[in-house]
C-alpha cells in the first residue's frame, strides 16, 4: 500500500511529483539499558511530557524494561526503521 502511495503522482499547483521506492533501512546500535533510556529522552515525546509534566507513563514504560533487561550494563541490540519519503520533481508545462 505504502509503495503505491509513493509511487502516485501528486500535484502541489506547480511541480508534480513522482514518487520513489526505497528499501528498508535501519540502524542498529548495541546500547547498555541507561544508553537506550538516555536515547528515548531525546525524543520530542518524552521533551513535550516532561514540559507538562506527565512523565508517568514513560517512567512506568522504564521500569519494564528495567525488569524485562536483564543485567543494565549488559548491551542489547537495538534497531530504528528508517522511512524514507523522496520524490522526482517533474515541471508543469504552462497550459
Amino acid at each position: 500500500m505504502k509503495e503505491q502511495q509513493d509511487q502516485k503522482a501528486t500535484k502541489d499547483g506547480t511541480n508534480l511529483f513522482e514518487g520513489i521506492v526505497f528499501p528498508d533501512y535501519f540502524i542498529q546500535k548495541n546500547l547498555s539499558f541507561d544508553d537506550m533510556i538516555g536515547s528515548i529522552r531525546t525524543w520530542s515525546a518524552y521533551k513535550k511530557a516532561k514540559e507538562k509534566g506527565e512523565l508517568k507513563a514513560f517512567e512506568a514504560f522504564f521500569e519494564r524494561m528495567k525488569k524485562s533487561w536483564g543485567n543494565p550494563v549488559n548491551a542489547k541490540k537495538v534497531t530504528w526503521p528508517i522511512s524514507v519519503r523522496a520524490g522526482r520533481v517533474h515541471r508543469n508545462s504552462p497550459p
